[in-house]
């Protein structure tokens, strides 16, 4: 591609993108419309298929692949967004606000699922949130960002003691006694700079 005369690098397929909504057409099945981005970038339609079906069926969508959209719950949906994102292998995947068009019992269920997801794929995973609770309990890494121009404000690594060292699930996360000590300097941090 050229811009201004210049070569620019096209879309990279090892970056994939996880939308605030999950844009599924309502035409196609969800199978249809988990292989969308294998498509766009013109990959193995065979090969994009098993693999759309596979991750559909371990995430318990395998019933209803030749289902519409319209015909699923809020919470299906987002998985059928995350399959469509994971069937084209990005080595990191961008979420930008995944859950904020759900109910907060969805969200609390569903983070506990992606993350599940995003480490059993072994995926790099960076999360856009307003959510202090959702960035602390997701993520092992919180950035917080000053107002425009954006610039970094802090970096904080979130680290939680458990038995074995294994990380909590998102919603065990939040009730972990280091939660609130994270929640609370994130939150004097974002006061400050709403103030400032």
């Amino acid at each position: 591609m050229l811009i201004d005369g210049h070569p620019v690098a096209g879309p990279s397929r090892k970056v994939g993108y996880m939308l605030q909504q999950d844009y599924l057409f309502e035409w196609r099945t969800i199978l249809e419309n988990a292989v969308l981005g294998a498509e766009i970038q013109g990959l193995d339609i065979g090969k994009a298929r098993a693999r759309a079906t596979a991750l559909l069926t371990r995430y318990g969508l395998g019933q209803s692949l030749s289902r519409r959209p319209r015909e699923l719950s809020g919470g299906m949906r987002r998985r059928v967004a995350l399959a469509r994102t994971l069937v084209t292998e990005p080595d990191v995947v961008l979420l930008d606000e995944p859950f904020s068009a759900l109910d907060s019992q969805t969200r609390l269920a569903l983070a506990d699922e992606v993350v599940e997801i995003l480490r059993r794929e072994r995926k790099t995973a960076i999360l856009v949130t307003h959510d202090i609770g959702e960035a602390i309990s997701m993520t092992e890494r919180v950035v917080v960002l000053s107002r425009r121009p954006g610039q970094v404000k802090s970096d904080r690594a979130i680290r939680f003691a458990t038995a074995g060292g294994a990380r909590p699930a998102p919603f065990a996360a939040r009730n972990a006694p280091e939660f609130n000590g994270y929640f609370n300097t994130l939150w004097q941090e974002l006061e400050v700079h709403v103030e400032g």
